[in-house]
């Protein structure tokens, strides 16, 4: 299921978050459904989510980097959210994504305002947002996993009493609530 077929849902609250989503996921943290099957799919994701940055140049970047980068960073954010020990590698990459080399100017400036420059990398603004997000513990403590089977989607649960239990009540609240529907009206 490819970005070409499935329209883009950005429901994690932050860049790193709707990033990890671009894959449904399964419990033992391989990828159920991969949505990023070619470099249209990621350049169909980067525009969506309104980031102006260098994605794939070619599939086989896309395989070896940018998908083993959204793994590494998958498990980080798991580790943080569970205060597990991270696996230092994954970390390792995390860190070596956050880096430009040289005198690089990481920040532009354009009519929509500020924005991660264009010719950085895509790990770059991803790493940075994830940084972010897992140095503030205010954030951390409200990351969240979907509960619905074979989604594994995360999400910053910004709702006032911090209940959100659902990626979003259209994907898998709906169905989790239609099967607990039919469980009861089937058993009477």
């Amino acid at each position: 299921m490819s970005y070409q077929d499935y329209p883009v849902h950005l429901i994690g609250g932050r860049i790193c978050l709707d990033f990890l989503n671009t894959a449904n996921w399964n419990a033992d943290g391989t990828v159920g459904v991969e949505r990023l099957a070619s470099i249209e799919d990621l350049q169909t994701w980067i525009k969506a989510a309104g980031l102006h940055c260098r994605g794939a140049g070619s599939q086989q970047e896309l395989e070896q980097t940018i998908l083993q980068f959204r793994a590494s960073l998958r498990r980080v954010v798991l580790s943080a959210v569970q205060n597990a020990d991270p696996r230092m590698v994954d970390v390792a990459l995390l860190n070596a994504a956050a880096q430009l080399p040289g005198n690089y100017a990481p920040l532009e400036i354009s009519n929509d305002g500020f924005a991660v420059a264009s010719s950085s990398p895509l790990a770059y603004g991803l790493a940075l947002s994830a940084i972010a997000m897992l140095t503030d513990s205010r954030e951390i403590d409200r990351v969240k996993m979907c509960p619905g089977g074979g989604c594994g989607w995360m999400f910053l649960d910004e709702s006032a009493n911090g209940r959100r239990q659902w990626c979003s009540m259209e994907m898998c609240g709906n169905r989790e609530k239609a099967r607990r529907h039919y469980a009861r009206t089937r058993s009477t």
